[in-house]
């Protein structure tokens, strides 16, 4: 009897979703980019500032019993989603560019008490130009429902794609980065 109730709770738990990830989860971002721009930026890793101070920089929360850590900080894994795009986009990503993209996540969570899940992501971007001022400056705001059961991870990967293809598909941008920031310096 005791292995069948181990063996249904181990079920019940790998069904629960985004809430049974424990031990730090590997999220493979796929870009989904078809903006098309042109340039040249360093991306810096963002900054993550939850509101609650118990969070861990590799924590997203969620309302259901249990957390979900990445192998890396919120702000490393925005940062390397961000760069996949821009580089899938056409923009060249050296050190030596004179435009400096970076920024901070306000906001990540999973409501996850209902039937279906809510994914919630703020970013702020700030684009800075080589005498530091600043180019562009805005936070993006994303929300979106998506099945509890089976496909957390990969809605977490589209959380953050969604985001970023908001901020880097938004005219505003394009108007503040393409002049300012040339492929060749």
């Amino acid at each position: 009897m005791k292995g069948i109730r181990t063996a249904l709770t181990g079920a019940a738990m790998l069904m629960a979703g985004p809430t049974v990830a424990a031990a730090p989860v590997t999220i493979l971002y796929h870009p989904r980019s078809v903006v098309e721009l042109r340039g040249h930026v360093n991306v810096d890793d963002f900054a993550y500032t939850p509101a609650d101070p118990k969070i861990k920089p590799n924590q997203i929360p969620n309302t259901a019993i249990g957390n979900i850590y990445l192998s890396m900080s919120v702000g490393s894994f925005i940062a390397d989603g961000l760069r996949q795009e821009l580089r899938t986009s056409g923009v060249s990503l050296q050190a030596e560019a004179r435009c400096h993209l970076t920024g901070t996540v306000k906001a990540v969570k999973i409501d996850d008490l209902g039937f279906d899940a809510d994914f919630l992501l703020t970013a702020h971007y700030t684009l800075s130009g080589s005498g530091g001022n600043i180019l562009y400056e805005a936070d993006e705001d994303t929300a979106f429902k998506a099945a509890k059961f089976g496909g957390a991870i990969e809605s977490i990967s589209l959380l953050f794609a969604k985001n970023i293809n908001a901020m880097i598909g938004s005219e505003a941008f394009a108007k503040a980065f393409e002049p300012n920031c040339p492929k060749e310096g």
